[in-house]
């Protein structure tokens, strides 16, 4: 063999022994492919966009109105509303003449009799015609008992009527009947003074 080939040879040899030692150094391929470290991703920040419009204020709730109460007076008690008085059925009523007399009382007696037959003609019962409450304004002082001196008493029952007024002097002047029948006229002495009759009218 020729020296050219042997020089040749041998330098391939040291190539190929080379090349070798290379390959054995690489390292081996495993078939799996090595894992990779992702990095996380900086947060997004997103503006909201704005537009040509001007921002809408938040609504706004009105306060409830409260109750309010009126202002006292230090030292002083809140006032309530009063009530109406009502005035007596008999406000109207005339006071009693001491000074009646025997005309008057007479007079009244008679009086007394008529506004008793108007309310026995609503009434048909003259036990529902002796009081000012029953009678109403009759421009007479009525009595609830016994009359005194210029105050006129009604005790009817019923279709019968009897009304009774006082003079000054004590004397009674009656006068009772019943509805369609007799009437009759008394006088009654309560004091000192004797009656001029028995009967009057």
């Amino acid at each position: 063999m020729k020296p050219g080939m042997v020089a040749l040879l041998g330098s391939l040899v040291v190539i190929a022994v080379v090349v070798f030692g290379i390959l054995s150094l690489a390292p081996k391929d495993s078939g799996v492919a090595p894992a990779t470290v992702t990095e996380p991703l900086p947060p997004v920040v997103t503006t909201p966009e704005t537009s040509g419009s001007a921002p809408t204020a938040p609504a706004q709730t009105a306060p409830k109105a409260q109750a309010t109460t009126p202002a006292t007076t230090p030292g002083t008690s809140p006032t309530t509303p009063s009530a109406t008085a009502t005035p007596a059925a008999n406000s109207d009523q005339p006071k009693p003449d001491p000074k009646t007399t025997v005309a008057q009382a007479q007079q009244n007696a008679m009086n007394g009799l008529s506004q008793a037959a108007a309310c026995f003609t609503d009434t048909q019962d003259y036990a529902k015609c002796r009081t000012a409450a029953d009678l109403g304004n009759t421009g007479l002082a009525i009595a609830s008992g016994t009359p005194a001196p210029g105050e006129v008493a009604l005790t009817g029952s019923g279709t019968m009527y009897r009304v009774t007024a006082a003079a000054a002097d004590g004397l009674l002047f009656t006068i009772r009947g019943t509805v369609g029948g007799a009437q009759e006229k008394t006088c009654t002495a309560s004091g000192g003074t004797p009656c001029p009759s028995p009967t009057w009218g």
